[in-house]
């Protein structure tokens, strides 16, 4: 059995506490690990986790206990420091997003994985869900044609209490604003479904959050070669409407699930191919739903991978790509120009140093607080 550590006690904590919990045949958590040592007993506690202990730090934890696997529930300032000495000390990491805050810290990280021949996974929830799976199998077959345009709104809402979290509105703490804090869950399974464009081309401004020095809206046109995505993001829509709109030759699909169909009059204008669509909603429906979802499917991927060697369904790799789009999103709103892909590691923006130097301060973070209480946080649709 797999004797897990959680790493953090903030409220992501739970989703992956609740995820391990679902297998008790596979794992156990033994240890609950935060700076404020407080805050681990009481998640211990509210928990029910009679076999855990609550440690100041993972260092303490290794001192004392057998740990073979540690998930990262911290800031994203603090994921490259704590999953390398994990991996340093041999544990298998399921780190929370964003991976990192730089492209380096990124790097660091995949080589700590792979030089202790240890398991680095980046918590990508929304791959972990049946229509994700449905549709990139739909993607996959060709049956439907190749894509030719991607929609992706990722929208969300946050009030001015939002950037109060001490951690949060900073380049150095948070790493970027809406499209690294958020939207990051859409961009990824925009590039899980479509991989990764040549180049982006991007605008990006704060038009809402005064105490947060980065973005609160920005918009990411994905130049794939033959086809092209258009990528929006943004913390002042109300009524937080999420949806990818995926338009192949055959017909359009979506998350969430809709299809939609067109055929052609003899005047070229459209009307609607009724056959078409219900041949979409029909391979759709005939492919199977996953047995967990979500942030327990990724969890059960995670310990299959460890147990088994199963292949991850966001390893290290993975988990960098998003974080080069958005590298190569933000360059591109500052220097007014498209930005092909890769990157090296001469890009200014490689570096955590090279972000804070470089991009623009919207406004300055002139509120700070410890914790805003033990609220509900929202997930991705």
């Amino acid at each position: 059995m797999l004797k897990i550590a959680i790493i953090g006690a903030g409220a992501i904590s739970r989703a992956h506490i609740d995820a391990y919990l679902t297998f008790p045949e596979k794992c156990g958590i033994v240890a609950v690990c935060n700076h404020h040592i407080d805050r681990a007993e009481k998640l211990i506690k509210e928990k029910e986790l009679t076999g855990a202990k609550a440690f100041d730090s993972l260092e303490n934890a290794l001192k004392e206990l057998k740990i073979d696997v540690a998930s990262v529930c911290l800031p994203p300032a603090e994921h490259a420091k704590q999953t390398i000495f994990a991996l340093n000390n041999g544990v298998h990491v399921l780190c929370e997003k964003p991976m990192a805050n730089s492209l380096e810290e990124c790097d660091a990280m995949i080589e700590a994985a792979e030089k202790n021949n240890v398991k680095l996974a980046v918590v990508c929830q929304l791959r972990c869900a049946s229509r994700t799976q449905r549709i990139k199998q739909l993607l996959a077959s060709g049956e439907f044609g190749k894509p030719l345009y991607t929609k992706v709104d990722s929208m969300w809402w946050r009030g001015s209490n939002y950037h109060k979290m001490f951690w949060r509105g900073t380049w150095a703490s948070e790493g970027g604003g809406v499209l690294s804090g958020q939207a990051i869950h859409h961009l990824d399974l925009t590039l899980y479904l479509l991989g990764m464009p040549k180049s982006v081309t991007a605008y990006m401004n704060n038009v809402g959050h005064d105490n947060s020095e980065c973005e609160d809206i920005i918009s990411v046109s994905m130049d794939y070669g033959d086809y092209a995505a258009q990528f929006n993001a943004s913390l002042v829509a109300h009524g937080e409407r999420q949806r990818i709109d995926i338009y192949t030759e055959g017909g359009m699909m979506s998350i969430p699930w809709e299809v939609d169909a067109s055929r052609q009059m003899d005047n070229g204008f459209p009307e609607k191919d009724a056959e078409g669509m219900e041949k979409l909603n029909a391979a759709y429906n005939a492919l199977p739903e996953l047995p967990y979802e979500n942030h327990i499917g990724q969890v059960f991927n995670f310990l299959c991978a460890v147990e088994n060697g199963d292949k991850l369904i966001a390893d290290g790799n993975e988990g960098r790509n998003v974080i080069e789009v958005i590298t190569a999103a933000y360059l591109s709103a500052i220097e007014h120009k498209s930005v092909a892909l890769p990157l090296d590691k001469s890009c200014r923006l490689y570096t955590l140093e090279g972000k804070i130097g470089n991009l623009p301060h919207f406004y300055e973070k002139h509120e700070s607080v410890a914790s805003l209480g033990d609220g509900a946080i929202t997930f991705a649709k």
